[in-house]
C-alpha cells in the first residue's frame, strides 16, 4: 500500500505519452498501458504509487520515481527499458519481458519475478533479488551491494564489473561471469560456464559446483572452499588461490601462488618464466 493514498485509478486505459506524470499517493489497479499512439513515459517522475494486476506495453514505464510497489503485473516485450533511475523500488509476482529494465536504480528489491531482458540491471545498487528466474544477454554489469537468493539465471557475461555481492542457493549458466568484480562471495549454489571470473579480486566459492573450461585467469585472492570442480581445465592461470575441491580437477595452469587440496589432478602445466613452481602447494588427500 501506499504511504498516504489520495486516489485509486482502476480497470483504465493509458496510452498517451507521460499519462501520469508525476503523481502522488496513488493506488494503480488492473490497469492498460498500451495502444495506437505511440505512448511512453507513463510514470515519470512520481512518488509513493501502488501498481497492481496490471499490464505494460508503452516504453519507459517507470522513471524517476520513489517509492514505488509493483505486484502481479506484466511488462511485454514492447516495454522498453521499463525502470530507470528509480529509488525505494519493489516489485514482486511479476513478468519483465523488455529489454533494458532498471539502470541506475537505487534500493530495489525484485521477489517471486520472471525477467526475458537483455542487458538488465546495469550501474545499480543496494538490490536484493529472492526466488527469480532471469534469461538476459548482459546482465548486473557495474553493480555493486547485492544480495542475491534462489536465482536461475541463463545469460552471458554477467556480473562484470561489480563488487559487494552475495550469492545463495542459484544456479547461473553463464560464460564470462564475475569479470573484473570484487567482494564476492557465492554459497551452496552451482555456476556452469567458461572463463570464470578472470581479473576478479577478493571472491569467495563455499560448497559450489563449478561448470566449465579455462575458470579463475589472473584472479586476487580467490578462496574456494568444499566445492567440486567439474571439466574445469586450464584453472587458475597466474592467480593467487587457495582451494578445497572435492573431487578432482581436470588441469591446473601456472597459479601464482596457490595452496590446493583435492583428491587429484589429471594435468599440472607450470611456465616457470612466468611463475615460481614453488609457490604453488598441492595436498592430495588420502596420500
Amino acid at each position: 500500500m501506499c504511504k498516504t493514498t489520495t486516489k485509486i485509478l482502476k480497470n483504465k486505459t493509458f496510452e498517451e505519452e507521460r499519462s501520469l506524470y508525476r503523481v502522488n499517493n496513488y493506488i494503480i489497479d488492473s490497469c492498460l498501458f498500451e495502444g495506437k499512439v505511440d505512448g511512453e513515459s507513463p510514470l515519470k517522475e512520481v512518488n509513493y504509487v501502488d501498481v497492481i494486476n496490471s499490464n505494460f506495453s508503452l516504453r519507459y514505464a517507470i522513471w524517476n520515481a520513489n517509492y514505488v510497489n509493483v505486484n502481479h503485473t506484466i511488462f511485454t516485450d514492447k516495454c522498453r527499458a521499463p525502470f530507470w533511475y528509480n529509488y525505494d523500488f519493489n516489485i514482486t509476482n511479476s513478468q519483465i519481458l523488455g529489454i533494458k529494465a532498471f539502470r541506475e536504480c537505487n534500493k530495489v528489491n525484485v521477489k517471486d519475478c520472471t525477467f526475458n531482458s537483455p542487458e538488465t540491471f546495469w550501474k545499480c545498487k543496494n538490490v536484493t533479488i529472492s526466488n527469480v528466474k532471469m534469461n538476459s544477454e548482459y546482465p548486473f554489469f557495474e553493480c555493486e551491494n547485492l544480495v542475491i537468493s534462489n536465482l536461475n539465471m541463463t545469460a552471458k557475461y554477467s556480473f562484470q564489473y561489480c563488487k559487494n555481492i552475495v550469492i545463495k542457493n542459484s544456479y547461473l549458466n553463464t560464460k564470462d561471469a564475475f569479470w573484473h568484480s570484487k567482494h564476492i562471495t557465492i554459497i551452496d549454489s552451482t555456476i556452469e560456464g567458461e572463463y570464470l571470473a578472470w581479473y576478479s579480486k577478493d571472491i569467495k566459492f563455499i560448497n559450489c559446483k563449478i561448470i566449465g573450461t579455462q575458470p579463475f585467469c589472473k584472479v586476487k585472492k580467490l578462496k574456494i572452499n568444499n566445492s567440486t570442480m567439474t571439466n574445469c581445465d586450464l584453472s587458475f592461470e597466474l592467480s593467487t588461490v587457495k582451494a578445497s575441491i572435492n573431487g578432482f580437477i581436470d588441469s591446473i595452469k601456472s597459479p601464482k601462488k596457490a595452496k590446493i587440496t583435492c583428491d587429484s589432478i589429471k594435468d599440472i602445466i607450470i611456465d616457470k618464466t612466468l611463475v615460481n613452481p614453488k609457490k604453488t602447494k598441492i595436498i592430495y588427500r588420502n596420500k
